[in-house]
């Protein structure tokens, strides 16, 4: 898969380095499926750069959700969406602001480990449909 990237002008990415979907058994006769996507965050600041790494996993289900959000984040230009990981407090949002500006903000890493990287920045939307076609592949 090829890397995914969200940057702004000041060189700060966001950037979805793999994927992989995996079925985890039948429960109630349908069968549960997750993603495990693996986000990078890098963001630079006066005292220097900083980077993490963190898996997020969700349900397969959600997927659907997120591109329809997406979607109409990008024909509307308005709207925001929440990325949440199943397995801990990770997230990353996406929120349109004036002019076709999206603010990419939220943290990798679980606030319950020592280490985790919060961040904040803007890029426009021009980013969406990768971000989108990206979300397609998962299915």
């Amino acid at each position: 898969m090829e890397d995914i990237q969200l940057i702004n002008e000041s060189g700060n990415t966001f950037t979805i380095i793999s994927s992989e979907s995996y079925s985890t058994g039948v429960y109630k006769n349908r069968e549960i499926w997750y993603c495990a996507v693996q986000i990078k965050i890098g963001t630079q600041s006066y005292s220097g750069q900083f980077e993490g790494w963190w898996e997020f996993t969700f349900m397969r289900d959600t997927v659907s959700i997120y591109i329809e959000q997406l979607t109409k984040m990008h024909s509307d230009l308005s709207g925001s969406i929440r990325i949440e990981d199943t397995e801990s407090d990770a997230k990353v949002s996406l929120e349109m602001v004036k002019h076709g500006h999206v603010v990419v903000y939220g943290h990798i890493g679980g606030t319950h480990t020592e280490n985790y990287l919060t961040f904040k920045y803007q890029t426009d939307q021009t980013v969406l449909p990768g971000f989108i076609n990206f979300m397609k592949s998962l299915l």
